[in-house]
């Protein structure tokens, strides 16, 4: 039963279901179709970064933004149009206002556009050159994404494509991104992979980046209730500077990331406690490090365990939240001294720690539905555990489902 893949995420499973069994002239199976008919019209909403945030971005949860590392997550979403609250010169992957518009015309054809979402295949690698060099190169400008899947009886398949560019010709600012996606579903398995051929921004003083190279693959398999998945992350950060017609290589890292993880889902009808772990394991090699030849590593090793829950209390609220925390495992070391705001882990400082400093991370969050529209906010996800004004609503979605 193919569609088993996202058993706790989708209605589309209910209706496999339906199709399968309620044509029996059987008195329970058709008690099971009333429940099942029911099911359908309470499924808990899914769309916004805001949802993620308080359930401690499980792997997973299937929703319109996680179709930007597993494209074929596209099969699984209602036509429906997500806004998500932000800046317009974001900083970061969490801060941008983005909207995206999700589309079926005959159960099979799906597509889905969306405007400003910074994908993190490009934001990260900017980000950490800056804070490395102290400069301010910018993320992707108004930032384009188009996936389309085809959901065929044995073998479904989703392509995605990204795009961003901008041009200052007096300034003699550029920056373009391209990045490519694909996801297929087999049986039980999903394979996806994200590479980005083009990553680059141009600033004054000749100064370029290019992050180019970007490969993200991940595999998963669901057993039962159980889903596993492996992930591997390689990219390179990199940071030159012309003067005169000389190019001197500032920067030079390369980061490698390997991801081994489970989450056991007990899905019902309103209701979703969940929990997980993952094998992390990062080493960046440094090449040029504050334009001097740098041939150092850093490596870390966590064992992150969360769980979590989400609940559809009344029929127009729906509530949830989740801890984490590193259990057993949380090594580091790092010979280059990274920033702390740089690289998780790092101190600042060379560093050597068997077992790190405390990393519980309790998030809370909260949704209401009005029919089709549900808003989707974050109440708090902080390690001081409160809710204040300065994380309440801090995030903020709109989804309207038609």
């Amino acid at each position: 039963m193919r569609k088993a893949i996202k058993p706790w995420l989708t209605p589309r499973l209910y209706l496999l279901m339906f199709n399968r069994s309620c044509y029996v002239g059987q008195m329970n199976r058709l008690i099971f179709c009333v429940v099942i008919l029911i099911g359908l019209k309470m499924q808990i909403a899914q769309a916004s970064k805001a949802r993620l945030q308080a359930l401690a971005q499980s792997f997973h949860l299937t929703d319109a933004q996680s179709i930007y590392k597993k494209p074929i997550d596209l099969i699984y979403l209602n036509n429906l149009v997500a806004l998500e609250t932000g800046v317009t010169a974001a900083s970061s992957t969490s801060e941008n206002a983005e909207a995206i518009i999700s589309y079926t015309s005959d159960k099979k054809h799906h597509l889905a556009v969306s405007f400003g979402h910074q994908d993190a295949a490009v934001a990260d690698s900017r980000r950490f050159i800056n804070i490395l060099t102290s400069s301010n190169f910018e993320l992707a400008q108004n930032p384009l994404h188009i996936f389309y899947a085809v959901d065929e009886a044995l073998t479904p398949y989703a392509v995605g494509l990204f795009y961003s560019a901008k041009n200052d010709k007096r300034a003699d600012l550029k920056e373009s991104s391209v990045g490519l996606s694909l996801g297929v579903e087999i049986g039980q398995f999903q394979v996806s992979a994200l590479y980005v051929p083009v990553n680059f921004v141009e600033a004054a003083a000749g100064k370029k980046f290019e992050g180019r190279g970007h490969l993200q693959s991940s595999v998963s398999y669901l057993l039962d209730k159980t889903l596993f998945e492996f992930t591997y992350v390689t990219s390179q950060h990199r940071l030159s500077k012309e003067v005169a017609g000389a190019v001197t290589l500032n920067e030079l890292h390369r980061q490698d990331i390997v991801t081994l993880g489970l989450v056991d889902s007990n899905r019902q009808v309103e209701n979703d406690f969940f929990w997980g772990a993952q094998v992390i394991t990062a080493r960046i090699n440094c090449g040029y490090y504050l334009s001097a030849v740098c041939d150092k590593v850093f490596t870390r090793s966590t064992l992150p365990v969360w769980f979590g829950v989400e609940t559809q209390v009344e029929d127009w609220l729906i509530v949830r939240g989740t801890v984490k925390q590193s259990f057993l495992i949380n090594i580091t070391k790092d010979d280059i001294g990274y920033p702390v705001t740089a690289v998780n882990g790092a101190t600042g400082l060379a560093t050597d720690v068997s077992a790190g400093a405390s990393d519980t991370v309790v998030a809370a969050g909260i949704g209401f539905k009005f029919k089709n529209l549900i808003l989707d906010g974050v109440l708090s996800i902080a390690s001081t555990q409160q809710i204040h004004m300065t994380n309440f609503l801090s995030q903020v979605g709109i989804t309207y489902n038609f």
